[in-house]
């Protein structure tokens, strides 16, 4: 489900903890993944730094290209491209407090401490670079089917360079979703050809 107003209409904690009641677990590791249209996110330019000083660099820039970030905003940004005393690229992605609030009510309901929350898309890029050798090399183009939503992620040596998430047809008759996502994919790869430095996308991993 998403967070916001998705969320309230259902007790996630609740229903998590019956899962958890139900499969007798207890003081597990919690990992949240959160969609791509959970947060705010933006490609930011930042001039040359030291790694130390480029959380300050990147908040000061994201209170200027996001529309709604505030002070009290969650911020993390991850390295596109770019070396120390270069300039670089930065997507930076933010979640409102609210949003923040909703997940640790959530886990709070289920007795559960979250360890960490997590872009999905990203945790889905460490997984398949940890379970996949071919993963770690050259450019990849990942999919991660999920209900009525699927994330499309691009990779260059097990790391993420593009992100985006699209809508699937209700329709689930297999032809209609299979030319949907082709659509998808060619979208897909010719919005990140900006970030490919003229590689190209050499294999695709579903997660279905």
């Amino acid at each position: 489900q998403q967070v916001g107003t998705a969320v309230a209409e259902i007790d996630v904690g609740e229903w998590i903890s019956k899962e958890i009641s139900s499969r007798k677990l207890n003081g597990i590791d919690t990992l949240v993944a959160i969609g791509r249209s959970n947060v705010e996110m933006r490609m930011l330019t930042i001039p040359p730094a030291p790694d130390d000083e480029l959380p300050d660099l990147v908040r000061f820039q994201a209170q200027e290209h996001f529309s709604a970030l505030g002070n009290d905003w969650t911020l993390d940004y991850l390295p596109i491209s770019g070396k120390e005393y270069e300039q670089r690229q930065m997507l930076a992605a933010g979640i409102s407090p609210q949003s923040i609030g909703q997940i640790h009510k959530s886990c709070e309901t289920a007795q559960l401490q979250p360890r960490k929350i997590l872009l999905r898309s990203c945790a889905a890029a460490s997984l398949l670079k940890r379970q996949s050798q071919h993963a770690a090399r050259g450019v990849q183009l990942m999919i991660d089917l999920l209900n009525v939503e699927a994330d499309l992620t691009v990779l260059i040596d097990g790391e993420v360079v593009f992100m985006r998430t699209v809508r699937l047809p209700v329709n689930k008759r297999l032809t209609v979703l299979a030319i949907a996502l082709a659509s998808e994919i060619r979208r897909t790869i010719a919005a990140a050809h900006g970030f490919l430095d003229k590689q190209r996308v050499e294999s695709v991993f579903l997660f279905g």
